[in-house]
């Protein structure tokens, strides 16, 4: 082989790897979640995921709802609090301005939530918890959380 051919070759498998490290990154950014239940009237923990970056959102979004028994739902709503270690305290709490603390997420669209400063950093585990909107139903839920969100 020659060596234009050789520096290409390099460079080719260099890039190759730079794309495949970004897309494990992005894939990193988010968790989803299908059919998780979520209590009525108290908060049930949803998931849970790894903060990679120092930015300040998170971003919540319900694709589906379904009865308990796995059938889609018309139902609208629910209540999310998201939440992070205290190690002072020694356990999870409130990780958002409180404006976002138990804001509604509406199925089909995407809420987004201000983490506060001490959970914007790389590193931080964000807990999804949710709850019904009303509290004498019980639901199954389907969606997606993202962290490292920058705006």
């Amino acid at each position: 082989m020659n060596k234009n051919f050789k520096q290409k070759l390099v460079t080719c498998v260099v890039m190759l790897m730079l794309v495949m490290c970004n897309v494990v990154n992005v894939a990193a950014a988010s968790v989803s979640f299908d059919k998780a239940y979520v209590n009525g009237g108290s908060y049930s923990y949803i998931t849970k995921i790894n903060k990679a970056t120092s930015f300040k959102y998170v971003e919540l979004s319900i694709t589906t709802m379904y009865t308990t028994n796995n059938k889609k739902a018309a139902y609208r709503k629910s209540k999310a609090q998201l939440r992070g270690w205290d190690a002072k305290e020694g356990e999870y709490v409130r990780c958002t301005i409180s404006d976002d603390y138990g804001k509604t997420v509406k199925k089909g669209t995407t809420a987004k939530f201000k983490l506060l400063k001490d959970y914007q950093k790389k590193g931080k585990t964000i807990k999804y918890y949710a709850k019904g909107n009303d509290p004498d139903k019980d639901c199954k839920i389907t969606g997606k959380m993202w962290v490292d969100q920058e705006n």
